[in-house]
């Protein structure tokens, strides 16, 4: 048993009543590494903080550092190798001479025998693991990161080598290549897939970094629930009195864990920072912060920014500006951005964004405003954090076609100005709902009509090419006739199956088919547009889709006769 048994190496660092730097800790710290409790098993850590210890005046730690240190095999012979030439170089560590191992292994590598250069290298760490030659922690880390570089390209391509590699690199003290190994056990490269000992070895890394990197860390440990590592690293981050960007994320990422208030200053130099980065029509946030913020602080300051401090999910703009926080157009327009038109929240800031917008918003920041315009008429339109009002919505959705928003363009597509409600905001009359309706009616069957058409141009084609190339053509003949007849069938069993469709969809149809296409030649901009009732042939129009459905089954049977005699 030793002082501190009960803890592991993780909660012992983290552990504010100990001081990691005494010697009971250290002694406590190597008896971890070497049993890999709270942390990988190493022995070369076990030794380092063994040796500490016994510095510190741990009795317990010289005893045992004596015992080990009379275990190794003596120092081997050094040898002088600046005078060498290749051809004694490459001897010399042949001959397992351990000062020429790693000169001869960079020589190798730099006149591409790469093999070689591994072989030199593994020996030396060979040499470390027995303690027959000792390197410097830098040479170490050096070594294996060289390794680690080596085994990741051609001809190796060895993740789990790579892994090993920056494993040995951590334990000799490599900040880069705990972050590496982070990385790996985050996304499963070369080791199986944990995110504990990412956590782990991210804290490693952090903890032997700047404040930047204790915040970025910090807030990777509350993106996975770590709050409690979170708070520590921030305090330990804090105390090393960073300036900047980097000091205001800290004091953000403590708002979130309640251990400070949102001040104004903070929210202001919050708002200043943030970025909407649009890409194939999907937008995203940011935030700039000077000191190389991970996109996990960026992601987390702006949730912190709009959940936390505006409530923005449960909340709307009257209760922000209620709780002294400073409201702008340009605020509400980044919070509905945020929220998305799927989300119920997003109708009171969205709102806000109509009514509180000045000529100066709406022409520097058109988009913006459209896009609320926009998304207010799918609220109303669809109930969403208020009431069903299709009449609302139609009136949101022509302010926003006006404002350029395609979307809303498209539902009210060739609609006069005049005919469009004075406002959003004002209730329309009955007169105009129902003229909205009846539009609305009309693209419908608009849409029906113009399907219709298309069916039959793409079906109607080939049968139709058939009989004049048949009867006009060709001298019916047993052969051709056969196989021309039986081209024929398939192609008109098609053409009627699509007039049938053709004749369902006529059916689905709000408007009467004179009034259809009346409306059609309108937006074409023909200048003659009849009464539809008056319209030559209306009747027959009406009926086309089945007068043809049955036209076509009468030709099928014919040439089907034709076809069995």
């Amino acid at each position: 048993m030793f002082p501190y048994d009960d803890h592991d190496y993780e909660s012992l660092l983290n552990d504010p009543a100990i001081d990691p730097d005494s010697a009971d800790a250290l002694y406590a710290l190597a008896q971890f590494c070497r049993r890999g409790k709270g942390c990988p098993a190493s022995e070369v850590a076990y030794q380092k903080y063994l040796q500490r210890a016994a510095d510190a005046g741990s009795v317990q730690a010289k005893t045992e550092l004596d015992a080990v240190t009379a275990a190794k095999k003596p120092m081997l012979d050094k040898v002088d190798i600046s005078a060498m030439s290749l051809g004694e170089l490459v001897a010399a560590a042949d001959d397992g001479k351990a000062d020429a191992l790693v000169p001869a292994a960079r020589r190798a590598l730099k006149l591409g025998d790469t093999p070689r250069a591994v072989r030199y290298l593994k020996r030396a760490l060979d040499f470390m693991s027995t303690g027959a030659y000792v390197y410097t922690d830098e040479e170490a880390q050096d070594i294996c990161m060289t390794l680690a570089h080596i085994m990741q390209g051609d001809p190796y391509n060895d993740e789990k080598a790579v892994t090993h590699y920056y494993g040995m690199a951590q334990e000799f003290g490599s900040v880069q290549a705990a972050r590496l190994l982070e990385r790996r056990y985050r996304t499963g490269t070369g080791v199986a897939q944990d995110d504990a000992q990412a956590d782990a070895y991210a804290l490693i890394a952090a903890h032997s970094g700047n404040a930047a990197d204790k915040l970025n860390c910090a807030a990777a440990m509350m993106e996975h629930s770590k709050n409690v590592d979170a708070a520590l690293l921030l305090e330990e981050a804090a105390e090393s009195a960073p300036s900047g960007d980097v000091a205001k994320a800290i004091s953000l990422l403590e708002v979130q864990l309640g251990q400070r208030e949102a001040t104004p200053e903070l929210v202001c130099w919050a708002w200043s920072r943030v970025v909407v980065i649009e890409s194939s029509g999907e937008c995203t946030f940011g935030m700039r912060i000077n000191g190389a913020a991970t996109e996990t602080t960026q992601r987390i300051c702006i949730k912190i920014l709009f959940e936390k401090i505006y409530n923005c999910r449960n909340n709307g703009p009257d209760a922000a500006t209620g709780a002294g926080l400073t409201m702008k157009f340009a605020y509400a327009s980044y919070i509905v951005r945020y929220l998305g038109s799927g989300d119920a929240a997003v109708f009171p800031w969205a709102v806000y964004c109509v009514k509180n917008a000045t000529p100066v918003d709406k022409e520097k920041n058109k988009k913006a405003y459209a896009d609320a315009l926009y998304i207010c008429g799918d609220c109303c339109r669809y109930g969403k954090g208020t009431k069903k009002d299709d009449g609302q919505a139609d009136a949101y959705y022509v302010a926003a076609a006006e404002a350029g928003n395609k979307e809303a363009s498209v539902i009210c597509r060739n609609v006069p100005k005049a005919s469009s409600p004075a406002t959003p905001s004002s209730q329309p009359s009955e007169e105009e709902k129902a003229r909205w309706k009846a539009k609305r009616n009309m693209d419908d069957s608009l849409e029906i009509y113009h399907k219709v058409q298309r069916i039959y141009r793409k079906y109607l084609c080939l049968p139709l090419l058939y009989l004049i190339v048949y009867y006009a053509y060709l001298k019916p003949t047993y052969t051709r006739t056969t196989i021309f007849t039986f081209i024929g069938a398939i192609a008109l069993v098609i053409g009627s199956i699509a007039l049938m469709i053709g004749g369902i969809m006529q059916c689905g149809m709000s408007c009467t088919l004179p009034e259809v296409i009346t409306e059609e030649r309108r937006q074409k901009g023909s200048t003659e547009v009849k009464n539809p009732e008056g319209m030559p042939f209306a009747r027959l129009l009406k009926w086309l889709p089945t007068i043809e459905t049955f036209a076509g089954l009468s030709i099928l049977m014919i040439n089907c006769g034709t076809f069995h005699f």
